[in-house]
């Protein structure tokens, strides 16, 4: 028999930006995340592509994602998993303005909570 202890409920924070409410540099903060939040997934997601535009993700000063290409449509993961200190926020910085474009950022994590299972 194994026993191993095990995350047992994961959260999915889900939110849609519109790229014409933003001025370029602007810092929006697009997603909170409790202390002690292990992410383990960002995705990015164009729904409705915007002119020729990137995005920068970051944690507080540290740039987690760069470049991102807001201008076509479909999925950007970001290679990043990390546990939070502090309570914090997935910022997202745009390269210019745009008059038309929107997408969702999604940050799959965990709190420290486990169970203990056998297999």
């Amino acid at each position: 028999m194994i026993i191993q202890k095990v995350h047992n409920i994961s959260y999915l924070a889900v939110r849609s930006l519109d790229v014409k409410a933003y001025k370029p540099k602007d810092t929006i903060a697009a997603v909170a995340l409790p202390a002690k939040a292990e992410v383990v997934s960002i995705n990015v997601e164009v729904t409705e592509p915007s002119e020729a535009i990137t995005a920068d993700l970051f944690i507080g000063n540290e740039k987690i994602a760069n470049d991102i290409d807001l201008a076509t449509k479909g999925n950007k993961s970001v290679n990043f998993t990390h546990t939070m200190g502090d309570t914090t926020t997935i910022d997202v910085k745009l390269s210019a303005a745009s008059t038309k474009g929107q997408f969702k950022v999604r940050v799959l994590y965990f709190l420290p909570s486990q169970i203990q299972t056998e297999y």
